[in-house]
């Protein structure tokens, strides 16, 4: 599978954060192979999805930045940069922006494409045992993302 198709899968999750409040409201899971970190685990591979369009050469948290959060090129390349830095998750961030901006149906609002997102990029990310405790460990996984993806754009806003 092309990297550039499983880091945009894995931005896109990140975008529906970046958008809600503080608390959040969705929960997230992952399909493919992991290797476990701690209760969740880090994903070395997406299952193939619909590829509706190429991803060119810009990291999808960046284009979800411009095109979701209608925020300037600069602020959200520097975002970017800063997520990336300080996130050992930001390629998960990556795969769940990019599965928004690519696979899911625009005629739906940001909260459906986004958790539709979640649901396909993350559906087996906790290793958690019930699925009611696998939606909340990814749904934590999705607020911190977007909590520290909001901290990096407001850092490079001002």
């Amino acid at each position: 599978m092309n990297l550039q198709y499983l880091i945009a899968a894995i931005a896109s999750a990140g975008l529906l954060l970046a958008c809600s409040d503080d608390k959040g409201t969705n929960s997230a899971g992952n399909t493919g192979s992991q290797q476990a970190v701690g209760e969740i685990v880090t994903v070395a591979e997406v299952s193939p999805m619909k590829q509706t369009q190429p991803v060119d050469s810009n990291d999808p948290i960046t284009e979800g930045c411009i095109a979701v959060l209608h925020k300037q090129q600069s602020v959200c390349e520097c975002a970017t940069e800063k997520f990336r830095a300080e996130n050992e998750q930001a390629d998960v961030y990556a795969a769940l922006s990019a599965y928004y901006l690519y696979n899911t149906d625009d005629q739906k609002s940001l909260a459906d494409r986004w958790q539709e997102a979640i649901d396909v990029v993350l559906a087996d990310y906790s290793r958690k045992s019930t699925p009611l405790e696998r939606r909340t460990a990814n749904l934590e996984l999705n607020n911190a993302l977007g909590r520290a993806h909001r901290e990096a754009i407001k850092a490079c806003s001002g």
